[in-house]
């Protein structure tokens, strides 16, 4: 561990509430716990366990915390989906995979926009019986519906999950609604229900760049940062980012992209008339 930068549990707390982070709040935790160090006296492997527990500590009983839990062989493979066994993608990060292992864990339907949660509204975020990736019972919905927050720990803008589901509020021509018919499971008991998921058209060549969308929300003063072990963490509720994105769609349909798509014209998405 002396390889590492360390913080206190007093320094995790004093960085929440500089970022606006209260007890009682509901957060999406992106996180990635190599950028900003490691919490002080825990050995590595107990780093994803105490973490969530100093998280928990500071949120209080009335507190959530959300992450992202996607499984994404369903989409890849075809493999089937079970919220208590599918494991978390590699690329989402330890705190994710440990989490959802708590037996207080709850894991909602859509395997490839799923959330996790433990606290006090597991059940409202996690325990729909909707397999629409962003539907009008979706986790997303709901998560936008209470304005939470989302961290950053040690990630960067990019992360935002939550910026998909705004993708689909406002229509973006690039992606559309696919239907899966590999089973999915909650806890062993198949659920069937239909699973729905945005994707992106498979001709179409583009990469997201939300440096845009980062520099509207800091000239707002909606971006919260502070500094913790050897990195950052950053806040921006999901009423900020959601008003942000939609602004910048509204003026560019490819605000969130790099550049536009490869359209072709007469090929989908772009049709033409005859």
């Amino acid at each position: 561990m002396n390889n590492f930068i360390t913080y206190s549990k007093a320094a995790l707390f004093s960085a929440f509430e500089s970022i606006g982070i209260n007890s009682g709040d509901e957060i999406i935790f992106h996180s990635s716990i190599i950028q900003v160090g490691l919490l002080e006296d825990v050995d590595i492997p107990n780093q994803p366990k105490e973490l969530l527990a100093a998280i928990m500590e500071y949120l209080g009983p009335q507190g959530t915390v959300v992450v992202p839990a996607g499984f994404w062989d369903y989409g890849l493979k075809g493999v089937p989906y079970d919220t208590g066994t599918s494991p978390v993608a590699k690329d989402l990060g330890v705190v994710p995979k440990f989490l959802v292992t708590l037996p207080e864990a709850g894991r909602s339907l859509n395997p490839l926009y799923a959330v996790a949660a433990i606290g006090a509204k597991v059940d409202f975020f996690t325990g729909t019986n909707t397999a629409i990736a962003f539907g009008s019972e979706s986790p997303w919905k709901r998560l936008a519906q209470v304005n939470a927050k989302n961290v950053f720990f040690g990630t960067e803008l990019d992360a935002l999950m939550f910026a998909r589901y705004c993708e689909q509020c406002e229509g973006v021509p690039y992606i559309y609604n696919k239907l899966y018919d590999a089973p999915i499971y909650r806890d062993g008991v198949l659920v069937g229900v239909p699973v729905v998921t945005p994707v992106r058209y498979s001709n179409l060549m583009f990469e997201y760049d939300l440096s845009g969308l980062a520099s509207r929300l800091n000239d707002r003063g909606h971006l919260f940062q502070a500094p913790l072990g050897g990195g950052n963490i950053e806040m921006v509720s999901c009423n900020n980012a959601r008003k942000a994105i939609s602004e910048g769609l509204c003026e560019n349909i490819h605000y969130l992209l790099k550049s536009p798509p490869n359209y072709k014209r007469g090929e989908i998405p772009f049709d033409v008339l005859k």
